[in-house]
């Protein structure tokens, strides 16, 4: 079947004989990797199935065929080796480069001349298992040129661990600078005995009094208004971390659910530094709040999402400088990758999902972003 100029804007395509090549300024991939016998590849004829933001589209017998840019000499190579695996998973787009978990079988890998920040990423979460398995969730990442992630902590259990955490991944050099933020999430507060926060925040305060050049933020902290917590309660644990960031001039990573107001004014009213309001689901005009106020963005999955109406409009209208990408793994699946838990490797999918909203080249999300992060977070080592 015929394919779509649609489709080509967002996919690399083949089918048959023939390709169609990504226009010129989505353009800039470098084939890294090559597919060899001991990949387990068995098949000429595996079907290919072609990523696209609004679900499957298009499958095509496809094995270790060359698609090449005349213009940019981009050469990719790829394949899938179980016809049912492609059923059951769409992938990332192209241009980006990625390798996925062993039961999918894709065993390719790309250079892009893009590095991504993905700027929340709960690695420290049970559901990412063993140390190993986060290990492979890193490296399948760097593949998808993911050079950087923040891991914010959510309760006061997690400030070791997430040192831990680090420590294991840098002993295996896994090509990914991790950095982290330590505050009190608001799905953590009812379990803080009230009684104890003085003693609590003191010891926040001394372990960002002597950070490490690791830790990067306060939070993740916020306000979460469809939770059966008391509003005031929540708002004096968050207020504690505003007066922290202002101290240490540390960005805020805030969660905000149907609570836009009243953290925009405790913010305000307490000195925060510029912060950024993640996994943004809020209108175009709350977004502009936001911006006015001088805090970044954070867009995840939902951009991936067609009927996520509200989020794509306010994705589309919020300026350059106040943009930002994250996965929120293990949450936040982008809609391509459903019913799976999400990882950083899946970064691609919402770059993607952005430059289609906002009409430009994956670079471009790629390079904005990235400079975005490094002016909020400091500079990438």
């Amino acid at each position: 079947m015929p394919l779509n100029e649609h489709h080509a804007h967002n996919v690399l395509l083949i089918a048959g004989d023939e390709h169609r090549v990504l226009p010129d300024k989505h353009a800039n991939l470098r084939f890294i990797g090559d597919l060899t016998e001991s990949h387990g590849l068995e098949d000429d004829r595996t079907p290919l199935v072609v990523p696209h933001p609004r679900g499957l589209h298009t499958r095509r017998s496809l094995f270790r065929r060359e698609v090449e840019d005349r213009h940019d000499s981009v050469v990719s190579k790829y394949a899938f080796n179980s016809a049912e695996s492609c059923h059951m998973r769409l992938f990332l787009p192209l241009q980006m480069g990625y390798v996925l978990d062993t039961p999918h079988r894709v065993k390719c890998a790309y250079d892009a001349v893009v590095r991504l920040f993905d700027t929340h990423l709960h690695l420290q979460d049970p559901r990412f298992g063993t140390s190993a398995i986060r290990s492979e969730a890193l490296r399948r990442a760097r593949f998808a040129n993911v050079e950087a992630a923040l891991i914010p902590a959510v309760n006061p259990q997690e400030w070791d661990a997430l040192n831990m955490h680090i420590s294991e991944c840098e002993e295996k050099d896994l090509g990914v600078q991790l950095y982290f933020g330590l505050g009190v999430h608001p799905f953590a507060v009812p379990r803080l005995d009230p009684s104890a926060d003085e003693r609590l925040f003191q010891d926040l305060e001394r372990r960002l009094a002597g950070r490490s050049a690791a830790v990067r933020a306060v939070g993740e902290c916020g306000l979460d208004y469809t939770l059966e917590v008391d509003r005031e309660r929540q708002k004096a644990v968050l207020i504690s971390q505003i007066q922290l960031a202002a101290t240490f001039k540390l960005p805020l990573i805030l969660h905000c659910v149907r609570a836009h107001d009243d953290l925009l004014d405790l913010l305000t009213r307490h000195g925060a530094p510029p912060s950024v309001v993640h996994g943004f689901s809020g209108s175009a005009e709350t977004a502009a709040r936001w911006v006015r106020a001088g805090h970044m963005i954070g867009f995840g999955g939902l951009v991936t999402h067609p009927r996520a109406r509200r989020v794509l409009a306010a994705a589309r209208e919020i300026p350059d400088t106040h943009l930002l990408i994250e996965t929120d793994a293990p949450d936040q699946t982008p809609f391509a990758r459903r019913p799976s838990l999400n990882e950083p490797a899946y970064l691609p999918d919402v770059v993607a999902g952005l430059a289609t909203i906002r009409d430009c080249a994956v670079e471009d999300i790629a390079s904005t972003s990235w400079h975005n992060a490094e002016r909020i977070f400091g500079p990438v080592a």
